[in-house]
């Protein structure tokens, strides 16, 4: 989804940045890249200054284990880095000077259709969910728009069943 997304913003005039922690990760030459690691979200702040709309896209599935390390893994990527990823945005939200005109920036967060339904994998869906009802917390102080993401069942990397 991600790389299709900035397709298409690119074909409307929007200069992509892409984050990643994958040091194999490839993009074409017109988006810039930025790396960065799980914990360290506040490192990205001054680059984020930059930019109107960040979009959080990323995810782990580790299936059906079940074990301490795989609900650690599950709860770091797929909540609490984007929850970091949010909060170090919003905190590059600038006033209106006009307190009834919204701000300019937005955050759009990918969760999954597990907010909503069974999930085959138990973590993921805990996780995601968990991810939707930190957005929803969010929103009610948020000095931006947030938009939740909820897209249909698609097979990928994270579902291979589609």
């Amino acid at each position: 989804m991600g790389r299709s997304l900035m397709a298409a913003l690119m074909k409307q005039g929007a200069k992509p940045i892409a984050i990643t922690t994958s040091p194999q990760a490839q993009f074409p030459e017109a988006i810039a890249v930025l790396p960065w690691q799980l914990g360290q979200e506040a490192a990205l702040i001054a680059a984020l200054t930059e930019v109107d709309i960040l979009v959080i896209n990323h995810g782990v599935n580790v299936h059906g284990d079940r074990t301490a390390a795989a609900i650690a893994q599950s709860l770091e990527v797929n909540a609490l880095s984007a929850l970091r990823l949010m909060d170090g945005f919003m905190a590059t939200v600038a006033t209106p000077v006009n307190a009834a005109e919204p701000a300019t920036k937005e955050i759009w967060v990918n969760t999954s259709e597990a907010e909503v339904g069974p999930a085959f994998s138990p973590l993921y869906e805990i996780s995601k969910r968990l991810l939707g009802d930190l957005i929803t917390l969010k929103r009610q102080d948020a000095p931006c728009i947030i938009r939740k993401i909820v897209l249909g069942p698609f097979k990928s990397q994270l579902n291979p069943v589609g």
